[in-house]
């Protein structure tokens, strides 16, 4: 599910960096101008160029906004020994410094994720930390993060809150005492104590549903994959994912806000998937989603993303390069896309607003707000 490929480009782009020659400086938009006719308008309000240290030009790997404020929080991809890579939170109108957090090793293969209060980020960081750690937001100094120390090594890089906050859920690669392969193990986490809860094998996944009393997962058997749905307390099977050709495995999944659908992709062995929209309580399945070429490298948490009302599905394809890709769920209509002129490797829409942050590769933030045309001239306005 995670974008390996993006990442092999990200670190053969990024050298040893060493120390910060430029700040982070926002430029905010301009007045834009209209330029065609199309379903969407897209306004660029937000424009934070590229950190550069002695070497070049640092990524940008991660970006989310606070699902309740108007912060955002973005990670670099430093990579250097005894560097600190701290998480920004940054303003989500001026892009100016609000915080940092925390001191890792290394963010080339780590996931964060925002708590539902928005008043917590957990991480999990890769290398030889191998750890979870929650760092908790607060208007004092930053208190001691509570730190998970993982069993195996991640797979995937995906980490989910349940809505509560009280839990998390992440999958691991548990080599076997034995010396065998090994197995992948769900785990599910206590978000205050840092202590285990339970541990499910051959399952990986473990997005809860809005409500919180649903979870899906992705179940292995026999060489297969089933997307199920379960109780997230029990682990009961409430139901499971109509069967699919042998040849296609699930890509990715997200649930609508409704509680009741799910957005995903079945993707072929040469790579290419299959949008399609699932009623988890009739089983009814629509593969309805125009122009869906998308493949199984653009499929992760922070590339393949819902606004806040479900309404709108956004993602953006590792081949395309600086193209967003925008959906009408209800409709599966494609609808015109975002040129942002940048390598894009992370998507993050704002909760009450139809604002898109972008990360990218190439070290630039940007936010645009979307709107709907509502059969007016619309388009893509830049800041200058």
């Amino acid at each position: 599910m995670r974008r390996t490929a993006q990442y092999a480009a990200i670190l053969s782009f990024c050298l040893s960096f060493v120390g910060l020659s430029q700040p982070l400086r926002p430029l905010l938009a301009d007045t834009p101008t209209p330029t065609s006719a199309a379903a969407l308008q897209y306004t660029k309000i937000l424009h934070i160029p590229y950190v550069t240290s002695i070497y070049g030009i640092i990524p940008v790997v991660w970006t989310a906004w606070n699902p309740i404020g108007s912060v955002f929080a973005a990670v670099y991809q430093y990579d250097v020994y005894d560097v600190p890579n701290p998480i920004h939170i940054l303003d989500g109108g001026s892009g100016s410094s609000v915080q940092e957090l925390g001191s890792m090793e290394s963010t080339g293969n780590s996931t964060f994720a925002w708590s539902p209060d928005g008043k917590r980020i957990a991480a999990i960081l890769s290398g030889s930390n191998n750890v979870i750690k929650i760092w908790a937001l607060a208007g004092k100094p930053e208190t001691s993060p509570i730190t998970i120390r993982r069993i195996g090594e991640p797979y995937p890089y995906e980490i989910f809150w349940s809505p509560d906050g009280l839990e998390l859920a992440e999958t691991e690669f548990v080599p076997s005492p034995l010396g065998e392969s090994g197995n992948i193990v769900l785990f599910i986490w206590d978000t205050k104590t840092g202590k285990l809860i339970s541990s499910h094998p051959y399952m990986t996944f473990g997005s809860w549903s809005p409500d919180g009393k649903k979870m899906v997962v992705l179940a292995y058997r026999a060489s297969k994959s089933f997307l199920q749905i379960v109780d997230p307390t029990t682990f009961q099977l409430l139901s499971t994912f109509p069967a699919l050709p042998d040849d296609e495995g699930i890509g990715y999944v997200i649930w609508v806000p409704d509680n009741r659908r799910m957005i995903g992709a079945n993707c072929f062995s040469g790579g290419n998937c299959d949008l399609w929209l699932w009623d988890v309580q009739t089983g009814r399945v629509d593969k309805h989603f125009e122009q869906n070429n998308i493949s199984t490298s653009d499929l992760s948490q922070n590339t393949f993303v819902l606004n806040a009302t479900g309404t709108l599905l956004a993602s953006t394809f590792w081949n395309a390069g600086s193209t967003v890709y925008l959906w009408d769920v209800q409709s599966g209509r494609l609808l015109n896309s975002l040129d942002a002129h940048d390598r894009i490797v992370s998507l993050s829409w704002n909760h009450s607003q139809d604002l898109l942050l972008l990360g990218s590769i190439d070290g630039t933030i940007q936010v645009w707000k979307v709107q709907r045309a509502l059969g007016t001239s619309a388009g893509a306005t830049e800041a200058r």
